[in-house]
């Protein structure tokens, strides 16, 4: 056996005590109570059920995340701090997953509505370019052509025919315009 002086036993031993220390304070420190973690899981439970489509779009995960906030609480209760502090977390991801199904569905609608809306607006773009364009192409001439006083000679009435009348002046001359002065600073 080795002889070994005791200042060096002496630091192994506070090495130690204080390895030991250290551990027990970390154990403390993961022990404490998860208060802000159950208010938060909470608060995200109660938000998602607020939701209206929450029954219809994701029941299982509503539910999930009610059970777990649920067993969260017995833990905190029997002071399973660890196990409380998991089953919160979980819960609060699980309402959240509930709310992002919910806004999954609703883009859903949007985007069905959008798409009928557009398959409408096709329906409407091709049943105006199968009718050909004017009056009389669409089997109604008109009883008058516009612009023809009524009575003028040589237009009869439902006849595409129009003899323009002789005394409708042609198109009015243009009248010249003034060049443009430059402007002056």
């Amino acid at each position: 056996m080795r002889f070994e002086p005791p200042s060096f036993r002496l630091r192994t031993v506070g090495a130690g005590a204080v390895a030991l220390a250290a551990l027990a304070l970390a154990g403390c420190a993961t022990g404490d109570p998860p208060n802000a973690e159950l208010a938060t899981a909470s608060t995200a439970v109660d938000r998602a059920a607020a939701a209206p489509q929450i029954a219809t779009a994701a029941p299982v995960e509503m539910q999930s995340a009610r059970d777990k906030l649920a067993r969260a609480q017995r833990a905190m209760g029997s002071k399973d701090y660890e196990e409380a502090r998991r089953l919160a977390e979980q819960a609060e991801v699980d309402a959240r997953l509930a709310e992002s199904k919910v806004a999954a569905t609703r883009s859903e609608q949007a985007l069905s509505e959008l798409q009928e809306s557009i398959r409408e607006l096709n329906r409407e773009i091709e049943r105006r370019s199968a009718v050909p364009a004017g009056p009389a192409a669409a089997g109604t001439a008109p009883a008058q052509p516009v612009g023809t006083p009524v009575g003028t000679p040589g237009t009869a009435v439902g006849s595409s025919v129009v003899t323009p009348p002789a005394t409708i002046p042609a198109a009015a001359p243009s009248v010249p315009r003034a060049p443009a002065r430059p402007l002056s600073r």
